[in-house]
């Protein structure tokens, strides 16, 4: 997180600055074990600067789920903290969380994990009796009326922000399309898709037909997603223990 100084540099500095006075023993920053105290520095030095608090968008949550056992326990104990579910936490941390369906199908109610009644004992042979009350009134919130859950796309909404993008295409090269642009007809042709797969397809498809004045059918379902890899790195001293 940020420049990492080796030990032996953080001694000159500090023997520059404070001769007079030996420097302390500390524990070695890790980021697995020091999230909160990093997270609340970055809150501190925010309110330092002038602003009233840090807003924090946390994406993809479900990738979690890639991580051990051990691993997905910490970054649950993280993801609690930073929501300040437990009112432990008081900095000024604004957290939203953004997860995709398949956080809760896969990794929460058993298709591969079952991790609302992994994650509670696991805590509690780590940390005690505390720690495991926690991590399960985290579950309990997550699936609770407070997450609120955004509806899948229609179609027909889908169509729209395609058109959209149709008509921001003609303005942005000062042209007009002889060919009508089908929104319906290229979502019906690429099956289940993410969001940004269909614009993707979209914009393609009229740069086609500005370019070749032609009725091009693209083949979009080349226009797979790339599979998103995780830096584990983070994570090895505890995966191990798993």
């Amino acid at each position: 997180m940020g420049i990492k100084v080796s030990l032996g540099e953080f001694k000159r500095i500090y023997r520059r600055s404070s001769p007079a006075v030996v420097l302390p023993k500390f524990d070695i920053f890790k980021q697995t074990e020091h999230a909160t105290a990093y997270f609340g520095l970055l809150a501190d030095v925010t309110k330092f600067c002038g602003y009233n608090g840090w807003v924090i968008l946390i994406d993809e949550v479900e990738l979690m789920g890639r991580l051990g056992k051990v691993a997905r326990l910490k970054a649950y104990q993280n993801l609690n903290w930073l929501l300040n579910w437990s009112k432990e936490q008081k900095y000024p941390i604004y957290t939203l969380a953004a997860v995709a369906n398949r956080l809760q199908d896969d990794i929460w109610f058993g298709k591969n994990y079952n991790d609302r009644d992994i994650m509670p004992e696991l805590a509690q042979e780590r940390f005690g009796e505390k720690e495991k009350e926690e991590i399960k009134s985290f579950f309990s919130k997550a699936i609770s009326e407070q997450c609120l859950n955004v509806a899948p796309v229609t179609d027909k909404e889908l169509a729209q922000l395609l058109d959209k993008v149709a008509l921001l295409h003609n303005k942005a090269y000062s042209w007009q399309s002889e060919i009508p642009f089908n929104s319906l007809e290229l979502i019906k042709g690429q099956g289940n898709q993410p969001v940004r797969t269909y614009i993707r397809a979209a914009i393609e498809t009229l740069d086609m037909q500005y370019l070749y004045k032609e009725d091009i059918q693209l083949n979009t379902t080349e226009l797979v997603e790339q599979e998103l890899t995780e830096d584990h790195d983070f994570f090895v001293e505890n995966d191990k223990q798993d």
